[in-house]
């Protein structure tokens, strides 16, 4: 059995410094709906195509009973999928950090999913990791910053510059 861990995805970046609560939710909340987004086309954090499942898998009795497809997109895991949230205490400073409710069972589903498991006699289920952003996602994510904030880093960096040659 697998250590228990907090499934969280973070996003760091210094424009996010000085922002509000509101502002950040909204940026957090945003993380979450394109995580879910990609992730519902079968994309994990990559940009690629999550692992395919196996033909044995695929010929099995539970594959046909669930009514999968053989495009892997968790869509069996949507109670999963639909459960991650921006975590505000979790929040702060130059990050937002998006995930599930530590201990839940639904971080158990989600830390089983992201890492892959099996055992003897079960079918193997390979990692498949939607937790994080594509390089494109990241940068729509960061337009979101008010350009104020940005404005009042700027202005707050050229202050201590300013200060520190006078």
């Amino acid at each position: 059995m697998a250590i228990p861990k907090h499934i969280t995805y973070t996003l760091t970046d210094d424009r996010f410094i000085g922002i509000n609560e509101t502002q950040r939710s909204g940026i957090g909340n945003e993380i979450v709906n394109i995580i879910q987004d990609r992730t519902a086309k079968g994309i994990d954090k990559d940009g690629n195509s999550f692992t395919s499942y196996s033909t044995a898998y695929k010929k099995s009795a539970h594959f046909k009973d669930a009514g999968k497809s053989s495009k892997v997109n968790l869509a069996f895991s949507d109670e999963m999928m639909n459960n991650m949230t921006y975590l505000p205490d979790l929040s702060s400073g130059n990050k937002i950090t998006v995930g599930f409710t530590n201990g839940s069972e639904v971080n158990k589903r989600a830390q089983y999913v992201i890492e892959g498991h099996g055992r003897k006699g079960d079918f193997t289920q390979p990692a498949r990791n939607p937790m994080g952003l594509t390089g494109g996602e990241r940068t729509k994510v960061l337009e979101m910053v008010p350009s104020t904030s940005r404005a009042g880093v700027f202005l707050a960096l050229t202050a201590g510059f300013l200060a520190s040659i006078f």
